[in-house]
This record gives C-alpha cells, sequence and structure tokens, in this order.
C-alpha cells in the first residue's frame, strides 16, 4: 500500500483537477459571454460563474462523503481508517451503534478548503446496497443550510437538497486515486438542490452526471460525462431568473500525467441561457490557439505549454471565439 503522503497527494491532485474545470468553465464563459455583449441588466456572465462556483462545492461536499463513506467500516464494509481527512469537517458515524448507515459531516466555517469556506451539515446515508463498494449501491446527501464562502471576495450560497451518488461499478474511488485498484470505479450523480444566494434569490437546479476513476501503470484518470438524455449535466434557472442547461457532448477527461498533470485534454461542455436573445457557449478542451486538437493521455510538456481551451459564443447570428491557454 502506498504511504498516507502518497494518499493526500493524490486526493488533492483529484480535488485540484475538479477546482481548475471549475475555474476553466468559468473562464470560458464569462470571457464569451462578455466579450460580444453590451452591459445590460440581463448579463448572464456572473450567473455562468455561479453556475461553476455551485457545482465545484457540490463536487468537493460529494467526494467529502463518497471518500468518509469509503472509510467508515459501517457503510464501506472495511476497518475504518482515515486515510483522507476532510477538509474543515467533522464526520460522526452513526451507523455504528444502530445499523441505519449514516453519516453526519459538520463544517466548521473557518477552514480554507480550495478557497472557500464552509459551514452547516451534511448528511451521508446508505441507502440503497449492503455497502458502498458495492456495485449498485446508493448514497444519499442531504444539504441542511451549507453556507459557502468564497474566500477572496466575500461571496456566499446556501445549499439545501438532496444528492444522490449510485455507484454503477462497484469499488472505492480513493484506492484508485491511491493506485491500490485501478478501477474502473464510476458513480453517477443524481439530484435536485435550492441555491439561495446572497440578494435572498432562490433558485431550484438539477444534476446528473457521472464521474468516472481509473489507474494504469500509477498514472490516475477522471472522466466527466453525463448519460442523460442530450447529454444534460445540470439545469435549471439562473440568479437573474433565465433557464440555463449545461451538456457533456464529449466527455472531460484529465489524468495525473506529470508532463500535464490535471489539465484537461479533451473534452466539450456547452452552456446555454434562454434569455431574451439566447446565449450559447461552447467550450473545446486540449487544443492549441488554432483550435487543433492536442491533448491525450500521454501529452508531452511541450504541447502542454500550448494547450488550452477554445469558447465560441454565439448570440443570434453573431459568433465570436476566445483561446485560453492553461499556461496563462
Amino acid at each position: 500500500m502506498r504511504s498516507q503522503t502518497s494518499h493526500n497527494q493524490n486526493n488533492n491532485a483529484m480535488k485540484n483537477f475538479l477546482l481548475a474545470l471549475s475555474l476553466t468553465l468559468a473562464l470560458g464563459t464569462t470571457v464569451s459571454l462578455n466579450s460580444c455583449k453590451k452591459t445590460t441588466s440581463t448579463d448572464d456572465s456572473q450567473s455562468a460563474v455561479d453556475n461553476t462556483a455551485v457545482s465545484n462545492a457540490m463536487n468537493n461536499t460529494s467526494d467529502d462523503a463518497t471518500s468518509a463513506a469509503g472509510q467508515v467500516g459501517s457503510i464501506s464494509g472495511k476497518t475504518d481508517g482515515w486515510h483522507h481527512p476532510l477538509c474543515g469537517a467533522t464526520a460522526i458515524d452513526s451507523g455504528s451503534a444502530n445499523s441505519n448507515h449514516l453519516l453526519t459531516l459538520t463544517y466548521d466555517g473557518t477552514s480554507n478548503c480550495n478557497g472557500v469556506t464552509r459551514s452547516g451539515t451534511v448528511t451521508v446515508q446508505l441507502t440503497g446496497g449492503t455497502h458502498w463498494k458495492d456495485q449498485g449501491a446508493v448514497l444519499t446527501i442531504s444539504f441542511t443550510n451549507l453556507v459557502v464562502t468564497d474566500i477572496a471576495t466575500g461571496g456566499h450560497y446556501t445549499l439545501t437538497g438532496t444528492h444522490v451518488i449510485t455507484n454503477e461499478t462497484g469499488g472505492l474511488a480513493w484506492q484508485v486515486l491511491d493506485g491500490i485498484a485501478n478501477g474502473p470505479v464510476a458513480h453517477r450523480h443524481t439530484g435536485n438542490l435550492q441555491i439561495t444566494f446572497a440578494d435572498g434569490n432562490q433558485r431550484t437546479w438539477s444534476i446528473d452526471r457521472t464521474r468516472t476513476f481509473t489507474n494504469a501503470g500509477g498514472i490516475a484518470t477522471i472522466q466527466l460525462s453525463s448519460e442523460a438524455t442530450g447529454n444534460v449535466d445540470a439545469s435549471g434557472t439562473n440568479a437573474n431568473g433565465f433557464t440555463f442547461v449545461n451538456s457533456i457532448p464529449t466527455p472531460l477527461v484529465a489524468n495525473s500525467n506529470p508532463s500535464c498533470a490535471w489539465k484537461v485534454y479533451q473534452g466539450e461542455y456547452n452552456h446555454e441561457v434562454a434569455n431574451t436573445r439566447g446565449r450559447t457557449v461552447n467550450i473545446k478542451f486540449g487544443v492549441n490557439a488554432s483550435g487543433a486538437q492536442i491533448g491525450s493521455a500521454t501529452t508531452s510538456a511541450t504541447d502542454c505549454d500550448v494547450m488550452g481551451f477554445l469558447a465560441t459564443f454565439t448570440v443570434g447570428n453573431r459568433t465570436k471565439t476566445r483561446f485560453v491557454g492553461y499556461a496563462h
């Protein structure tokens, strides 16, 4: 088995990938939205940032939930052992006492976790399957007034609702990232959450995304995709009251290849806002400034230096593109 240090490095790398992906999507949509419009009261660029920030918070919190479930014997079916401490959270296992397979995560509201603090509680309950490592096992994650605050800006929002994760393949993702297992381990995330923004506006968002973890030759890989109709990853109403749909036509993939660690080297993402004119942003990953696909599982350091994403924004009959390199 690898050392505790090695495991923490892999786990941090996964969180860095998720954070980088969210920031990339936010940057891509914001750059594109701002490049083809005049500033108006229907500015949806901030909503794109809100969207990716909320997605990042859900991803990180669900990672805490699955990691905790994989390390507590009453849920995982393995011997207790905290290989990965949770950031800013205390986990209380109620399942060992009454066999209801229930964990409660309480966030301290002060710890810096990838640039945000979290306060409130999240419960994690095994509602399907005997153990979380079993194929078909289901974790139900309930958010109770989880307040997420951006440390840099002070902006915050509150999450309430239910997030369901199904272990489609069986196995434990943290073991794959740590090189103990090869995978694949696929988790399907579905649910409906109510988001309350700092100004009091409340919106309901739905999610349906799948994350798949593999490890080959010590190189860990994460793939983000959607199994829903139209590859819809998320949908709902943004802070301005307009409906939006996010989709993943081509799965997004990144790995721990040291030449280009955790840069998204392939995939495609769409963000559509149905306001008065309609706006669409298409983002293609792993391309160079000319839009040519250069990313792969074995991307060299030379190619990584010039790789990034190409964002294409369309409003009405106007289209504009913008390349953003990962090195900048």
